[in-house]
């Protein structure tokens, strides 16, 4: 059976994007006290609190998606503009390949 786009695309949006995006914080606030079954160690926060690590960590995510967000929504338009420029130049050289040569 074939899983449709759309269930796909909500799958992505609900459950892949968050988690990717903010794994690093529920590592931080509540498995980074927990030992590493392999090697036996773990990790201590800077004087037993983490909330500086979790504060930086939200301020990469946020920030770096508002940052990826305004540069998408500026870019877009000179993007269109120049695709629009190349399949002009596109359809001009299609046209001058079936012209005759002048003499």
């Amino acid at each position: 059976m074939a899983v449709s786009a759309a269930v796909l695309e909500i799958a992505n949006a609900t459950i892949i994007t968050p988690t990717r995006s903010y794994f690093i914080i529920f590592y931080v606030a509540y498995l980074k006290h927990i030992p590493d079954p392999f090697f036996g160690g773990y990790e201590e926060c800077p004087g037993g609190s983490c909330l500086k690590q979790i504060q930086f960590q939200l301020l990469i995510v946020f920030s770096g998606k508002t940052v990826g967000q305004k540069m998408a929504e500026l870019l877009k338009p000179y993007m269109r503009k120049r695709k629009a420029q190349l399949m002009n130049v596109k359809q001009l050289n299609q046209i001058l390949k079936v012209l005759p040569p002048s003499t």
